[in-house]
């Protein structure tokens, strides 16, 4: 029984390095692609905060009982897990930046805009054919407009 669960835990930990990797990826070309933040949105705070205090009792549990497994097998899938819980980008972050918007996984230059328009306070796009919105001061706007204009102008939605 003990080398199925050490074996369910050794596919937990390398499923989630690869989200790991793939949110830290994320970050990455934030960092690289959005420029400046002007504007940002974390949904699922509270939930995120819930999953790193649940994943820390389950590390501290998991060393205080010295369960059959062993801590040198749970721990390290623990801390693969509660990193990915604390930096995986949820379906609602919305981040406006000088140079491009990210929404959730996906990060993207002003280039890379199929069209766009600015209401309210937010900047609204179409991401692979969904209209997003990520935030934008309505302070900002007149800057953002003539450098989105600049940048992908015809793009720009007639629907204002």
């Amino acid at each position: 029984m003990i080398p199925a669960l050490r074996i369910l835990l050794l596919l937990a930990g390398v499923c989630l390095s690869v989200g790991l990797l793939a949110a830290l990826r994320v970050h990455l070309r934030e960092r690289r692609v959005v420029g400046e933040v002007i504007a940002r949105e974390l949904a699922g705070g509270r939930g995120r905060a819930a999953g790193v205090v649940l994943l820390l009792i389950a590390h501290l549990a998991a060393w205080v009982a010295r369960d059959p497994i062993g801590p040198a097998w749970t721990l390290p899938v623990l801390g693969v897990a509660l990193a990915f819980t604390a930096l995986r980008p949820a379906p609602g972050d919305r981040v406006c930046g000088t140079a491009g918007v990210r929404r959730g996984w996906y990060v993207r230059r002003w280039a890379e805009l199929e069209e766009w328009r600015l209401t309210g306070d937010h900047l609204r796009f179409r991401l692979r054919g969904q209209w997003e919105a990520v935030p934008l001061p309505a302070a900002r706007q007149p800057q953002m407009a003539e450098r989105l204009r600049d940048v992908i102008g015809e793009r720009e939605s007639p629907f204002k």
